[in-house]
């Protein structure tokens, strides 16, 4: 999905040779969901496959080397949206212990606030590092 995310950025940025998209530019990217469609449970799949539809439309519907129209920025929301909530299915199915889930996984981009603080995720609210119930 990163893949395909950034064949879709880069071509909407114009960091791209052509202002048209390759042939077959997501076809990597569609194998490797089939494949994770077999293996993973529904909620998974589903999350991924939506993630998918996003990563795609963003890169397909978006114009070249227009980083400024609205929609470049709409739908690259929508995919970071899909995106989280696929590594988040993702973690939960595999049992990798996590003590808040709406908390961006390990990795994940994280945007410093205006006093040159981490702790807020890109997109979310600041929240506490301990487990519900204990402040």
């Amino acid at each position: 999905m990163k893949a395909l995310a950034r064949t879709a950025y880069d071509h909407c940025y114009g960091f791209t040779d052509a202002p048209e998209l390759p042939e077959g530019w997501q076809s990597h990217a569609f194998a490797k969901l089939a494949q994770l469609e077999f293996y993973a449970d529904r909620a998974v799949a589903a999350a991924a496959s939506a993630a998918y539809g996003a990563a795609w439309s963003w890169g397909q519907f978006g114009e070249y080397d227009a980083p400024d129209d609205r929609s470049f920025h709409d739908r690259q929301q929508k995919y970071d949206e899909a995106e989280l909530k696929m590594l988040l299915l993702m973690r939960q199915s595999l049992s990798i212990p996590e003590a808040d889930l709406t908390l961006p996984p390990p990795g994940y981009i994280y945007m410093e606030d205006q006093d040159g603080d981490e702790g807020q995720a890109e997109g979310g609210s600041e929240s506490s590092a301990a487990p519900s119930g204990q402040a």
